[in-house]
Formats: C-alpha cells, sequence, structure tokens
C-alpha cells in the first residue's frame, strides 16, 4: 500500500496544481492508441478496456500529460451501492445509465506533485455529467469506483466527498453481462455528482431528465416557434429544430425503456426498431411508459 506521508506543495507543485486541465480525450486514432498504451503501461491491471458508455480524460499541463482516467458503465449489481440507493430491481435495471463508474485512475510515472489526484479527479467530476449528456442523450447522477486496498489507501475520493461503502464480492466485469472471478475484493466508493441524486434514482418516475427536452424542442417546431428569427425561412429553422429534437429523443429513450447496450450512435427509427423488437420485456410503469 503507498504509504506516502501528507506533505505541502512547492511553489512549482502548487503552479501545477493552478493550472492543470482535464480534458476529454475525443475520437482521434492516435490520442486513442496513445492513452490505451500509456493506460496499459502504468495502470496496475495493464487493461484499457472499457464497457458500455464511456468517456476518457488526460489531466494535461503545459501540453505534457499528468494522468488519465477512463469511465465507463456501472457495474450492473452491487448490494451495497443497490442499498446506498435504495432503488428496486426494475429501477436499478432501467436507470443504471446515469451512474458511471471511474474504472481507471493512472497517475503517469515522473509525476510526483502532492493532492495531484485530488484535484484531477474534481475537475474530471465538474465537467463529467454535461459530457456524458452531450455523447448519450442523459446526465450522470452518481458515480462509484473500485480501489484495490492492498495498494492503494482511496485518498483522493475520500478528499473529494466520496463514501466508501464496503467491499466487492471480487468478480471483474469483462462485458456487457459477462463478469469474472478475480479473488480480490476491492473497496466500494460511491458518490451523489448532484443534490439528491438518490432520491431521484428510486423516485417512483422521473421528473423531467427523460425525453422532455426532445418532447418540447419537437413541440415547438410543429408549433413554428421561430419567430425570432425572421430573417431565416421558418421551415428552415423549424426542420433544424425537428431535427435536434428527434435526436435527442433517439439518445434518451433507450435509458427510459431500459435498453441493454451502447445505442448513442442508432437512429431514432432504428432505437424504436429494437425496442419494438424487445416488446413488452422493455415497459416500464414507473415512468408511465
Amino acid at each position: 500500500m503507498d504509504e506516502k506521508r501528507f506533505r505541502k506543495p512547492a511553489p512549482s507543485e502548487q503552479a501545477i496544481l493552478d493550472r492543470v486541465q482535464v480534458i476529454l480525450v475525443g475520437e482521434d486514432e492516435a490520442q486513442l492508441a496513445r492513452y490505451d498504451a500509456l493506460m496499459e503501461a502504468h495502470h496496475y491491471l495493464h487493461n484499457s478496456e472499457l464497457v458500455g458508455e464511456r468517456r476518457r480524460y488526460v489531466a494535461v499541463f503545459d501540453g505534457e500529460w499528468l494522468a488519465l482516467l477512463s469511465w465507463s458503465a456501472a457495474a450492473y449489481h452491487l448490494k451495497d451501492r443497490d442499498a446506498w440507493v435504495g432503488w428496486s430491481a426494475s429501477q436499478r435495471r432501467r436507470r443504471l445509465a446515469l451512474v458511471a463508474n471511474n474504472s481507471r485512475f493512472a497517475i503517469l510515472p515522473g509525476v510526483d506533485c502532492p493532492n495531484l489526484a485530488t484535484r484531477v479527479l474534481a475537475l474530471n467530476l465538474a465537467r463529467l455529467s454535461a459530457d456524458w449528456e452531450r455523447a448519450y442523450g442523459h446526465p450522470i447522477l452518481a458515480v462509484e469506483s473500485f480501489v484495490d486496498g492492498q495498494l492503494f489507501r482511496g485518498t483522493c475520493y475520500r478528499a473529494q466527498g466520496w463514501t466508501q461503502l464496503g467491499e466487492t464480492q471480487g468478480y471483474g466485469r469483462h462485458a456487457e453481462d459477462y463478469y469474472t472471478a478475480h479473488d480480490r475484493p476491492k473497496q466500494l466508493w460511491v458518490r451523489e455528482l448532484v443534490a439528491d441524486a438518490r432520491a431521484t434514482l428510486r423516485a417512483a418516475a422521473l421528473p423531467t431528465l427523460v425525453l422532455m427536452t426532445g418532447l418540447f424542442l419537437l413541440l415547438a417546431s410543429w408549433l413554428r416557434l421561430s419567430g425570432f428569427a425572421d430573417f431565416v425561412p421558418r421551415t428552415v429553422i423549424s426542420a433544424y429544430i425537428a431535427a435536434a429534437a428527434l435526436r435527442v429523443i433517439a439518445l434518451q429513450l433507450p435509458t427510459a425503456l431500459g435498453m441493454p447496450g451502447d445505442h448513442a450512435g442508432d437512429s431514432l427509427p432504428e432505437v424504436l426498431w429494437h425496442a419494438a423488437r424487445m416488446g413488452r420485456t422493455l415497459i416500464n410503469p414507473e415512468l408511465g411508459l
């Protein structure tokens, strides 16, 4: 276990803490390849694979990569987390996408700056939900992570207000619904990203979280609410609004219905086709669907 004692940052180290940035790794193949190679080389699991919806981040200072963070789909079933949320099995199945797992966090070699992990994690959490919503059409309300207690103490999570709930049973997720035993239980840490996140996750209905944005935009296009720009043909504005509305609905509908898998690239007809094929298994009485 890392037993480093706390020390106050030197002025040069404080400059790093003040100016470090956390940026989203895009779809550039070279950048992704560099990210995966560094993660596999320097993370103790030596594996960069992610399951389900995912976002990758890099902490950067003056162009230098200092740390890597990966987020992916939450674990399907965790007794302590599910008790912490207080949701039912059906609520968990339909709302699990609103929880993200910090599946990888690596400080790169040669970086020795007190409080860097805590600072980087804070910056990442500040942008995580907005990035997720842009990519997948829904926010992140709560986060979880696993810490190997034989190697780490979870100090940065504790400093950022995370709660340690207990330990896992020693299984790792390797696919959408496939787990293998690794005989090394991990500490389970959780945190709400927004106020009353747990109350929302276990509520009888998700208030305005699901579909409302898309439905409103679609209604706006039907009502031709485009008088704010008379110099642009209303049909053009209505078409853009309708297209945006349909895209929002396509992104949010799988979460609302509890559809398994990653549907971020599907069009609305494709989402509706998949939902129709799954039939009544997707009916969600809690959302009035």
